[in-house]
């Protein structure tokens, strides 16, 4: 068996680089483009690599570790959702819906483990604010708001949001029980996601350098994608293809998801369900982002409300609208029906407007891929490649592509600034790329096989004949070599390419300890000498000679390099400097972990 849920963004590990992770976090990426802070994502990267580390150490396959990580997620969506709405119909609408399934089809691995989790945090905010206010319950919501934070930071957002509403809405209806116990909660979830806090606090120039999290308000309009119909009807916008961009007329048949669960209020309006309509419809506001009406209030949060520009895409809102449902629904066939005839023909209902899932027409993880033939032949040949060179993906890397620390792989986007054929067919018609690759390092050309048609795309149409126009063009290139033995994939070499470390413009030695720490040879200096290190210029990084530590300058080309000066010291040591406080921070995480499994068992009543 060789197929994997490899699709849109989920990951996927060869062996070989599954024996690069490490139990410990890394606070560099050098494995694509050329380099960057690992620091923005920490708090999903580390954990999801730390578990995967471990799972591969007990002698499990990517392939298995693969299915465990999608099957947890699937498993805490349907225990989850039941232990919050005590039924399998409200189980089974939170479990099995568009936007869930479309976040699996997508590879949203680190989303769809927060949606899978997120009634496990609500089911903590409501006993902790409404039933028990202990030490307990405090450190039990504290540790399952410190994961969620840990799984997907905008979803710990709302989660904060829904702990505030619920909070205002309880004391209304004077269902509430307060307790100092509250402000332990605050200490506990920092203190569990110390690991990347501290970091990202300490490390203010790498943060100012990274571009991850800068969101335009002109974005906003592109990401809001979903209109108050969908939102309503819980129909994510991309339903069936999941192609981003691409947005389809409404399906009617959804407009019965919203009447069913605001039926029950037909029947009664207790507190609960009634906080749990609200809820709905706040979820399907927000999910609208920038559309009317009212579009220009989700402006307003995104530019001045604190942490809300973490929502450049709205749909994330759409776990609240399941979350309603998955209360309401349950909660109107309790009181109408007393047969299962209403239930089966709602279950019905519900496969049907699923169809598309059924019929083939999502093509993502729905229909995973098999690992090719020259997937592996490729990465083969980089695995016995012992030079540094990096591999240009074009327009960009493939499933299955092999990358590694000695080989990054790099996107045209990265490279040229441009991502569509037309505009790369441009760029090799400029004498001056060939030598522009070689400074940057580029040993290897990939024209991918794009085995899910998602690459070579025309107006969301794929489109063959922009793959073989590449390859025509790429093939009369006289300084590549295209290497015989791939069939599928069209793999280039590219000769006297530049080494990542240079000393006087000679390769110098350069181990690597970890991703962000090297040891490279210098040699015995009379005279002041330049070290180039072409990786992505960051202010954190030093070079360390002797009881010096020389701060890198940046090039023109956007890398770096230091200053060395006249010493007897052969060896110096390339650290990136925030690396020492994601130890920290990772000890402090640790120890919060423990206090608190310790506290657990202290019988202390506030």
């Amino acid at each position: 068996m060789n197929w994997f849920f490899a699709s849109g963004d989920a990951p996927f590990f060869f062996s070989e680089q599954l024996q690069t992770l490490s139990i410990f976090p890394d606070a560099w990426h050098g494995q694509e483009g050329f380099g960057y802070s690992a620091l923005p994502m920490l708090w999903i990267d580390y954990p999801f690599k730390l578990i995967t580390f471990l799972l591969f150490q007990l002698g499990f396959s990517w392939f298995w570790i693969d299915k465990f990580w999608w099957m947890l997620v699937f498993f805490l969506c349907i225990v989850g959702a039941y232990r919050l709405t005590k039924s399998w119909i409200g189980s089974f609408v939170y479990s099995i819906n568009t936007y869930i399934l479309l976040l699996f089809d997508g590879g949203q691995l680190g989303v769809a483990l927060a949606y899978g989790f997120f009634p496990f945090v609500v089911l903590s905010i409501m006993k902790y604010v409404s039933l028990d206010s202990s030490l307990r319950s405090a450190i039990l919501l504290a540790l399952h708001l410190g994961t969620l934070m840990i799984l997907d930071l905008r979803f710990a957002y709302i989660a904060f949001v829904f702990f505030a509403l619920f909070f205002l809405y309880s004391v209304k209806e004077k269902r509430i029980r307060s307790s100092l116990t509250i402000f332990v909660i605050p200490f506990i979830v920092i203190g569990l996601n110390s690991f990347w806090i501290l970091p990202n606090i300490l490390a203010k120039e790498s943060l100012q350098s990274s571009t991850l999290y800068e969101s335009k308000k002109s974005d906003l309009s592109f990401f809001s994608v979903a209109d108050v119909p969908q939102a309503l009807s819980l129909l994510h916008p991309n339903y069936p293809d999941n192609m981003f961009g691409r947005v389809y007329f409404f399906k009617p048949e959804f407009l019965l998801i919203p009447i069913l669960a605001y039926s029950a209020f037909f029947f009664s309006r207790s507190w609960y369900a009634t906080f749990f309509g609200l809820l709905g419809f706040l979820g399907a506001f927000l999910s609208k982002g920038t559309r009317e009406p009212f579009g220009t209030f989700y402006e307003v949060l995104f530019n001045y409300f604190p942490g809300f520009f973490l929502f450049r895409d709205p749909t994330k809102w759409y776990v609240l609208i399941a979350l309603s449902y998955a209360v309401l629904i349950p909660y109107f066939f309790r009181r109408i029906s007393k047969n299962k005839i209403g239930i089966g023909f709602f279950l019905l209902f519900w496969l049907f407007s699923l169809r598309y899932v059924f019929l083939g027409q999502v093509n993502g993880n729905i229909s995973p891929p098999s690992l090719t033939e020259d997937a592996v032949r490729f990465k083969n040949l980089l695995i016995h490649d012992e030079n540094f060179g990096r591999v240009l993906w074009l327009p960009r890397r493939d499933v299955f592509g092999f990358h590694s620390e000695r080989h990054p792989s790099v996107s045209a986007s990265v490279m040229f600034s441009e991502s569509s054929v037309l505009g790369i067919l441009r760029a090799f018609d400029d004498p001056e790329t060939i030598p522009l690759l070689r400074s940057y390092g580029v040993a290897y050309i990939v024209i991918p096989e794009d085995i899910e048609q998602n690459i070579f795309l025309e107006d969301y149409v794929f489109h063959p004949e922009l793959r073989s126009q590449l390859t025509e063009k790429l093939d009369a290139v006289l300084a590549l070599e295209r290497k015989k033995e791939f069939s599928a994939l069209a793999v280039y070499t590219l000769e006297h390419v530049r080494d990542r470390f240079r000393i006087q413009g000679e390769r110098a030695h350069a181990e690597m300890i970890r991703e962000d720490t090297w040891h490279v040879r210098i040699g015995r200096r009379e005279h002041e000498g330049v070290l180039h290190v072409d990786m992505s210029y960051d202010p954190s990084w030093r070079f360390i000679v002797g009881e010096q530590q020389l701060s890198p300058f940046r090039s023109d080309m956007n890398f770096m390099y230091f200053i060395l000066p006249q010493g007897d010291e052969d060896f110096g040591v390339l650290m990136y400097l925030p690396s020492r406080w994601v130890l920290v921070g990772f000890v402090m995480s640790l120890f919060t972990m423990f206090f608190s499994i310790v506290l657990l068992k202290v019988k202390i009543r506030l």
